[in-house]
């Protein structure tokens, strides 16, 4: 008797999704899965689940061509590369917005091969930026993520979040949304010293009136 058939369309595992059943034995189900980095690859129920097979064999083929030609022309290493000359290379001007306010690189991330294999098996693709969550904490695998230009804008250090109706944003998105400037909103918050309420509901006033006539 075979095993029970669990039906894995929509999973996900590593870099793979699983699109639809190939053909099933006795044994195993063999499913189509789609990479994120675009290829296909047909994988038994058991690799899945077990966490042999993650991805289409896009590392493996990364990692062969950079042994073959070397790493310094990739986009991921390049951002290796930046992401440690932000933290240790005092000469550059963007040292002090990173190394020159403690932040640093975690020791497994100073080898690039271990970086490289932690992007591939966690959503890098050549769309997406490197992202700390947390922008007072160090480049390490708990602290970081790929996200797009949009995402990675809102998460700037100087966007303060601000929490307002129990919704919690940045003060660039509450000035979207509430069809004013930053510029404008910062000043009533902080300069004026409105309450958020009336610095993002009250109407500008386009029209001075002249204190003297």
């Amino acid at each position: 008797m075979g095993r029970k058939f669990i039906d894995l369309t929509g999973a996900k595992f590593g870099r793979l999704t699983v699109v639809s059943l190939h053909h099933r034995t006795n044994t195993r189900s063999y499913w189509e899965c789609k990479c994120k980095c675009g290829g296909t690859r047909i994988v038994s129920n058991d690799h899945l689940k077990n966490g042999d097979v993650t991805d289409c064999g896009c590392y493996r083929r990364h990692l062969a061509k950079w042994k073959k030609h070397g790493k310094s022309g990739e986009r991921i290493y390049t951002i290796w590369h930046l992401m440690k000359r932000r933290c240790f290379d005092s000469t550059k001007k963007e040292y002090k917005s990173y190394g020159g306010r403690g932040i640093s690189v975690c020791d497994e991330w100073l080898d690039s091969t271990t970086f490289i294999e932690w992007a591939y098996q966690n959503g890098y693709s050549d769309e997406l930026t490197l992202d700390r969550i947390d922008n007072n904490k160090n480049y390490c695998p708990e602290n970081c993520r790929w996200v797009d230009l949009k995402v990675q804008a809102n998460n700037r250090r100087n966007n303060r979040l601000i929490t307002y109706n129990g919704e919690t944003k940045t003060m660039t998105q509450w000035a979207r949304e509430n069809g004013i400037t930053y510029p404008v909103l910062q000043k009533r918050y902080d300069v004026l010293g409105w309450n958020f309420e009336r610095a993002i509901s009250e109407p500008i006033n386009h029209n001075k009136s002249n204190r003297k006539r």
